[in-house]
C-alpha cells in the first residue's frame, strides 16, 4: 500500500509540474506570436520609411525659391546630412532591430521545443507510473 501512495504522489506531482510546463508554453506561444507581429510590422515600417527617401530633398530648390551660396549649402546638407541620417536609420537602425528581433524569435522557438520535450518525457514518466500504479492493483 506504501508502494501505491508513493505512486499517487510521484503521479501528482509530475500533472503539476506537466500543467505548469502547460503554461509556460502557451505563454511562450503568445510570445511568438507578438514577436512575429512586431517583426512583420516593423517590416513595413521600414519599407514605408524607404519609399519616402526621396523626401529627404524636398522641396526642389530653384532659382525662384531660393538661389546662392545659402541655397547651395542647404542643398548640400539635406543631401550630405540630412539624407545620409535617413540611410543610416534604415540601413543600421532599423537592420538592428530586425536582427535583435530575428535573434529573441529564434530564441523563443528553441525554448518551446525544449519545452515540448520536456513535456512529452514527463508525459512518458506519467504513463509509466500509471501502468505501474495499475500493476500494483492487480
Amino acid at each position: 500500500m506504501n508502494t501505491i501512495s508513493s505512486l499517487n504522489s510521484q503521479i501528482a506531482s509530475l500533472r503539476s509540474s506537466i500543467s505548469s510546463m502547460n503554461q509556460q508554453l502557451n505563454k511562450k506561444r503568445e510570445e511568438l506570436e507578438r514577436l512575429n507581429r512586431a517583426q512583420s510590422q516593423l517590416l513595413d515600417c521600414q519599407s514605408d520609411f524607404n519609399s519616402n527617401q526621396h523626401l529627404c530633398l524636398k522641396p526642389e530648390l530653384t532659382p525662384t525659391t531660393w538661389h546662392g551660396k545659402l541655397a547651395g549649402d542647404y542643398d548640400l546638407l539635406r543631401e550630405n546630412e540630412l539624407q545620409a541620417s535617413y540611410i543610416v536609420i534604415s540601413d543600421e537602425q532599423l537592420q538592428n532591430a530586425l536582427a535583435k528581433l530575428a535573434e529573441k524569435i529564434q530564441e523563443i522557438k528553441q525554448e518551446i521545443r525544449d519545452l515540448e520535450a520536456s513535456i512529452s518525457s514527463q508525459n512518458a514518466s506519467l504513463s509509466s507510473l500509471i501502468n505501474q500504479r495499475r500493476r500494483e492493483f492487480a
